[in-house]
Parts: C-alpha cells; structure tokens; sequence
C-alpha cells in the first residue's frame, strides 16, 4: 500500500516532455510563443509563462499578444501562423527565428508542442507534453512541461544551473 507521504511526491514530480523529433541543426535566437487550449481566456497567461520558459533558456521570447502590430487584423489561429506569409511577416518585423505552438488537449491532459522555422516553415521541433497528475493545473505547469523542449531551440546556454532542463 502507498503511503499518504510517496503519493503527495510524486505529485511534486516535474510533467514529462517527450521529444518526438527535432532538427538538431536548427538553432534559434528569437521566438514567439503561442498556446491554444481549450479555454481561449486562459491561452495569453500560458503564452506568457512560456516565453518565461524560452527566456530561461537563453531565448529572446515573446508571447503572441506582444506581436499583435505584427499581424493586424487577423484572427491568430495554429493555422494563420503557419501561413509562409505571416511567418514572413513576423520575421520581418520582429526578428523572429521560430514560432513555437503549444496546443493543450481540451481535457488537460497532453500537450502538443511544435515549433517552426519561421524562415522556411518547417516544423524543427515536436514534443508531447504530459502532467504528473491526471491534468495540467495550470499555466505555470504546462510552461514547465515546455521547457525542456524549448530549451533544445536555443543556440544558448541556459542561464543559471538550476535553469537546465529536468529529462
């Protein structure tokens, strides 16, 4: 039987990142970040709590709200940023090396991670995010899920030790 004590540890467990494939060649300097969940009031905290994540990895983040004279108009979906045009568009006007989708499982408990060349439009990372527990609690926990793949964008070393992802 499992004590009270080894069932609260293990909720204290990082989420767990799986890499499902990368371009180890890709290296990035600057990203914009972008959830889509279930709850679109809840997407801008998430984006902001990842570009927390990328920053600790030595990337220069922003969250998609900061990009939005970037992208006037439009009506930002997975879809429009994965548009050769607006990707175009976000490097022009912002340096943009990589745009970096999270999207969240409507029940909260997986995440789908993608980045893509904002050059070229290519996909150079994708990883499934998962929680300890039964779901994603909140911003904070999905930015952490996050962060290990993110950090494999950075062409810089994390900033502090205890920065460096957990596997």
């Amino acid at each position: 039987m499992w004590s009270a004590a080894a069932v609260a540890g293990c909720a204290m467990l990082p989420p767990r990142t799986e890499i499902l494939s990368r371009s180890p060649s890709f290296k990035a300097q600057t990203v914009v970040v972008a959830a889509f969940g279930a709850d679109p009031a809840a997407d801008p905290e998430v984006s902001r709590a990842l570009a927390a994540a990328a920053r600790s990895a030595g990337l220069r983040a922003l969250p998609l709200e900061a990009m939005s004279a970037a992208l006037p108009g439009a009506v930002v979906s997975p879809d429009v940023l994965c548009d050769p045009r607006t990707l175009t568009e976000l490097r022009r006007s912002s340096g943009v090396d990589a745009v970096v989708l999270v999207a969240l499982d409507p029940s909260g408990t997986s995440a789908r991670l993608t980045a893509l060349d904002a050059r070229t439009g290519d996909a150079v990372l994708r990883a499934t995010l998962r929680p300890r527990g039964e779901s994603f609690t909140g911003a904070a926990q999905i930015a952490q899920a996050a962060a290990a793949a993110i950090a494999e964008l950075s062409s810089a070393p994390p900033a502090r030790l205890e920065d460096l992802p957990v596997p």
